[in-house]
């Protein structure tokens, strides 16, 4: 016999109250992060440091590049996708319809 939830308890991807707490705190950080990365991308002694901070303001800016993905003719891309039946009162309970 399954078990059917409740509703109580916490939603699925809804953070919990330390994390929320952990991630402001790191959102505080932010400005300072930015501003640190520019000074590294154009006064870092090492070409790979600035290079690195380069990329990463990029990526803040633009978002990260998108990649393509390519088959060829022998060996064509296949996707698959895989539905999960959503368990609702009706599915539950038989006699509701």
């Amino acid at each position: 016999m399954k078990r059917r939830k409740t509703g109580g308890g916490s939603r699925k991807g809804k953070p919990n109250k330390a994390t929320a707490e952990i991630r402001e705190a790191a959102r505080s950080y932010a400005p300072a992060a930015i501003k640190e990365l520019a000074r590294l991308a154009t006064h870092a002694e090492s070409e790979t440091v600035r290079v690195m901070a380069i990329d990463k303001l990029l990526d803040r800016a633009y978002g990260k590049p998108v990649q393509m993905v390519v088959g060829d003719e022998e060996n064509p891309l296949a996707m698959v996708v895989r539905w999960a039946q959503l368990e609702t009162e009706a599915t539950l309970d038989p006699s509701r319809k």
